[in-house]
């Protein structure tokens, strides 16, 4: 089986829209829920419900999704 080869960030500091869902390599679904000033984004794991900020967010050519830190890490009830 060959590997996905992984793209380059197209957008080093990328600005998320609350209410989008975006692919995290590799595949896991996040849905947005708000955007601070500072370009950071709280993401919420559709499947588990995992529930975080996001720091220097970086958006690939598929427009997929990567992050460098995380912090304020709980589980919310994910939606159905």
């Amino acid at each position: 089986m060959k590997s996905k080869k992984k793209t380059k960030p197209v957008v080093i500091g990328a600005q998320l829209i609350p209410g989008h869902k975006y692919s995290a390599q590799p595949g896991t679904l996040f849905e947005c829920l708000a955007v601070t000033e500072k370009g950071a984004a709280k993401l919420r794991s559709v499947m588990s419900g995992a529930t975080f900020t996001a720091e220097e967010i970086c958006m690939y050519e598929d427009g997929s999704i990567s992050w460098s830190d995380v912090h304020d890490l709980h589980y919310e009830k994910a939606k159905q």
